[in-house]
């Protein structure tokens, strides 16, 4: 009678070598769940990217149209309610900066837009750019 080692008395008619295979074959299956969730996170991660540079854009040019409009008086069909509700916002930034300078003492003079924080010539937003990303490749991630 052949005497049986501690893992083949444990382990039934296989032994060591069913059990290590079992191990293997479930760190395999975790192993591919793990690299599967991180690609998942990866691509959720590049689509909230994406969404945020594109509303960046879309802030972007909503300041040159208006910027266009204070300039030149241009005028877009459609755009007019925009540009009012903008004014109306200015003219309430330019009431509170009078406002708080009143509250703090300040000689009280009318400010300006540039004052408010409203001029299109703001200090922009530091804006994260990803080079190297075509929208084309992208697109080819998300799967």
């Amino acid at each position: 009678m052949v005497k049986k080692t501690m893992f083949e008395s444990n382990a039934g008619e296989g032994g060591f070598q069913d059990l290590w295979s079992k191990l293997l074959s479930m760190f395999n299956t975790g192993k591919e769940e793990v690299v599967r969730s991180s690609k998942v996170s990866k691509v959720r991660l590049d689509l909230s990217s994406l969404k945020k540079d594109r509303e960046r854009v879309f802030e972007r040019l909503g300041e040159e149209v208006y910027k266009k409009h204070k300039e030149k008086g241009i005028s877009i069909p459609g755009l007019a309610p925009f540009f009012t509700e903008i004014e109306m916002i200015d003219n309430n930034l330019s009431s509170k900066g009078r406002e708080l300078k009143e509250l703090k003492g300040e000689a009280v003079s009318v400010p300006s837009v540039t004052e408010t924080g409203t001029e299109f010539n703001k200090r922009p937003r530091k804006r994260y750019h990803r080079p190297n990303i075509i929208s084309s490749e992208a697109r080819q991630d998300v799967k």
